[in-house]
């Protein structure tokens, strides 16, 4: 049996839950706010096209997951809270130097997209930590899923802020926005109570023992909805742009809120008996969104889209890292939710660019086509034996 501290622990401080729900809000607004106005500093700045648009959406990934083994053991050492306001200090910083970055080349804008992951790999595992340690047993679902809807509150927010901002003062407002927004957030960290556990004693060894075996692999199960969310987030603006529909904003928009609605109900299907038909439902509608952005003509297809896509993501990611916390001992779960997110970064680091070389060779309907068959892998995998010997797949053995 797994036990878990958080059994004793007292129900979390008044202000501890809504301290993390918005600094995670905040947090991802900022980011946000690169989807429609990244592309275009790239182009305009740089003379790039979709590959090295898929470079700078990369770059940010390949930051990610270079500390992704790491974070786990430093979270460990050094608190989750400051794991938290250390890693967005790192991104306010690097998020306001993008423009003068890109005016000088592409590769230095890499290079501070590069620093921008590296710090979002810190902040990221110690909240997901947290949101999972925070409450107690019996709120854990209710409160992960508020935290995770969370990020698609920033994902509508910032997107069509950044773009206002954008056409309205130019790349130098909306990216000062960006690093302001994540200020906001360091400060806001300080009402979060750290949750490390006293008992829990960090070393670091060697590379398999910074990843977990039970995050590498849900992680590899995780990895083809991310690649969707990241390649739909990339490249809407230039798909859109080339359709003529001229509604990336708002497309984007539909995303965030379709996501934030579902997510913020999504605690009964988290729960539900059987996972695994829960993670295959939400891949079926990754595929579909996939296939809708290949065969568009115009705006409406864009529309549904973002619906579906926002209909799987709601519920996959928060899914994957429940089972793994419902499969594993808590001393272990900052480095499981570390290795998860490894894998995701692994994924998108490397496919993203992928696919904008196969955007500029086939166009995008060919890119979004390659996605429909990454989903179909990511299901037949989800229903291997590989997978479901975890006891997290099936809530009435899920262990507290």
């Amino acid at each position: 049996m797994v036990t878990d501290p958080s059994v004793e622990r007292p129900p979390p401080p008044r202000l501890a839950v809504p301290a993390l729900l918005l600094v995670t809000a905040t947090y991802f607004a900022s980011s946000g706010i690169s989807f429609p106005v990244l592309p275009r500093l790239v182009s305009q700045k740089t003379g790039g096209g979709n590959t090295e648009i898929g470079m700078a959406f990369a770059a940010f990934g390949f930051g990610l997951m270079v500390l992704r083994p790491f974070v786990g053991y430093l979270t460990d050492r050094f608190g989750r809270r400051i794991g938290v306001m250390a890693g967005t200090t790192i991104v306010a910083v690097s998020q306001f130097f993008y423009v003068p970055a890109a005016e000088i080349g592409l590769w230095p804008l890499l290079g501070a997209r590069f620093l921008a992951g590296m710090g979002g790999s810190i902040m990221y595992v110690g909240l997901a930590t947290i949101a999972t340690e925070l409450p107690t047993p019996e709120r854990r679902s209710a409160v992960f899923s508020l935290f995770a809807s969370m990020t698609f509150v920033g994902f509508a927010i910032g997107p069509l802020v950044g773009d206002v901002v954008y056409e309205a003062f130019g790349f130098d407002a909306a990216y000062s926005l960006a690093g302001g927004l994540v200020i906001v957030a360091t400060l806001v960290a300080w009402f979060i109570p750290d949750t490390t556990p006293p008992d829990v004693s960090p070393h670091l060894g060697a590379m398999r023992d910074l990843l977990h075996p039970v995050g590498f692999k849900l992680g590899l199960a995780n990895m083809s909805g991310l690649l969707a969310f990241i390649a739909f987030n990339a490249f809407i603006t230039p798909w859109s742009d080339e359709l003529g529909a001229g509604a990336a904003r708002w497309v984007l928009f539909t995303f965030g809120v379709s996501a934030l609605l579902l997510r913020l109900r999504s605690a009964p299907v988290l729960d539900y008996p059987n996972r695994t038909l829960v993670a295959l439902g939400a891949y079926a509608s990754v595929a579909l969104s996939a296939l809708a952005l290949a065969t568009a003509q115009g705006a409406a297809l864009l529309f549904v889209s973002a619906v579906l896509l926002a209909g799987g993501l709601a519920f996959l990611t928060p899914l994957v890292i429940l089972i793994a916390a419902d499969s594993t001992p808590v001393a272990a779960r900052a480095r499981v939710v570390s290795t998860i997110t490894f894998c995701n970064d692994l994924g998108s680091s490397a496919g993203v660019p992928i696919l904008g070389i196969v955007a500029d060779a086939t166009g995008f309907r060919g890119m979004y086509g390659m996605l429909i068959v990454c989903c179909a892998i990511s299901m037949l995998y989800i229903r291997s034996r590989f997978l479901q010997d975890l006891g997290g797949f099936k809530t009435e053995r899920v262990r507290v």
